[in-house]
């Protein structure tokens, strides 16, 4: 059997979100003996866009990768992709019998040509895997031309697609609102690694680097950084006691710059307390994760599932995050941590909530005992067979 997939950006690019999930579908096809195929771009970063230096490898672990040239117009957000059509073309064409095309991410240019390669191809058997986020607010310029791309593009693709991968229920409603294409719809969500053993990890190297005290209580969150992140914990930071420090994990997104942020912490005298780690290895991320007492997210966008969250609920850690998305759907409050309403002093409830945490060793040791149980059913390997009886039950279909 031959999986091709179908994504923007990949290894050695970081792989989180869509580019994990990619990643680790891809490994398991080899290990299942199908031919492997990742089909992306010539990019290492969308945001600002980054090319790769040199040549790249063509070959991971028995993974096939093929790259196309990306280019990207000033004010124009979808990437345009040279010989994406002659390079899907050769690909199904080079094996005979059905071939599989998984494409990642809704209303990307590069799942549109593969849903027109489907339209006129009985060879390919499509899965699309949307990623879906709804319009995250703006002008009313972009509010209608989103309306109308998910009225052209995205009803395109999800149109010609055999089967439709969803992470939660809250994705499946969000796109139900511009297709009704639910008959297509598979409920399979991101999966976690195992954590690692506190045993098997050192973490005093790492806590020394960020000057990390044993007495300091850690506040974790793994994101994009962006100004309403970094303002959210500055104002957070300001109610909590000295010794309660926030660890900030992930890359400056956007227009925010680094002079400006280190500006920020020290004119609100938040050195050593407001820690940026930047962005980290999925290597070194367990070792946050260990490092922390509570995860702490503001969730100010639509999560189609959340993938941090689960990570951190499977090494222990409580979460506090808004009420938003698909995140009512894996975090139950009082069982896993809090979810909390988007208000104008929700603020304060964050606080509260992270005090009573620290204070009631009790409750913290059973949503602890809690999380680690919940996020055995999300590894995943348990979530990666139901990709492949997926595929397996549309084959029999065809």
């Amino acid at each position: 059997m031959k999986l091709i997939q179908t994504c923007s950006i990949f290894y050695p690019a970081p792989l989180f979100g869509t580019e994990l999930t990619v990643y680790k579908i891809a490994r398991k096809a080899v290990e299942k003996g199908f031919q492997s195929v990742i089909i992306t771009t010539d990019l290492k970063s969308l945001a600002p866009i980054r090319r790769f230096n040199g040549r790249v490898k063509e070959y991971h672990k028995g993974i096939r990768i093929r790259r196309c040239r990306a280019y990207r117009f000033p004010k124009v957000y979808p990437i345009i992709v040279s010989g994406l059509l002659k390079v899907l073309k050769e690909e199904i064409q080079n094996y005979n019998g059905k071939v599989f095309i998984h494409s990642h991410s809704y209303l990307s240019l590069v799942s549109f040509f593969v849903a027109f390669m489907r339209k006129f191809n009985n060879k390919v058997i499509l899965i699309h895997q949307p990623h879906y986020h709804p319009f995250p607010g703006g002008t009313w310029k972009g509010y209608l031309l989103r309306k109308l791309c998910d009225k052209t593009v995205g009803n395109f693709i999800l149109n010609n697609a055999d089967g439709i991968v969803i992470m939660s229920n809250a994705e499946a409603k969000a796109i139900e609102s511009n297709n009704h294409t639910y008959s297509k719809f598979s409920l399979i969500s991101h999966g976690v690694d195992s954590p690692l053993n506190p045993k098997d990890a050192d973490i005093s190297l790492f806590k020394n680097q960020y000057n990390i005290k044993n007495n300091d209580r850690i506040l974790l969150c793994v994101s994009r950084i962006g100004y309403e992140i970094l303002d959210f914990f500055i104002n957070l930071l300001k109610q909590l006691e000295e010794n309660v420090k926030v660890l900030l994990v992930g890359s400056l997104w956007g227009n925010v710059n680094n002079g400006e942020v280190k500006k920020k912490i020290y004119k609100n005298k938040l050195k050593g307390r407001l820690i940026l780690a930047g962005y980290l290895s999925r290597n070194e991320l367990p070792y946050t994760y260990l490092s922390a007492d509570i995860f702490v997210k503001p969730a100010y966008f639509f999560e189609a599932f959340g993938i941090v969250f689960m990570e951190a609920m499977s090494y222990g850690l409580p979460v506090i995050t808004h009420n938003t998305g698909a995140l009512p759907e894996i975090i139950t409050n009082e069982e896993n941590g809090y979810l909390i309403r988007h208000s104008e002093d929700d603020i304060l409830e964050f606080k509260n909530k992270i005090q009573s945490l620290l204070e009631n060793k009790r409750k913290y040791k059973q949503i602890s005992q809690n999380n680690r149980e919940k996020a055995k059913a999300y590894l995943w390997d348990n979530i990666l067979e139901r990709y492949f009886e997926l595929y397996g039950n549309l084959l029999s279909e065809r």
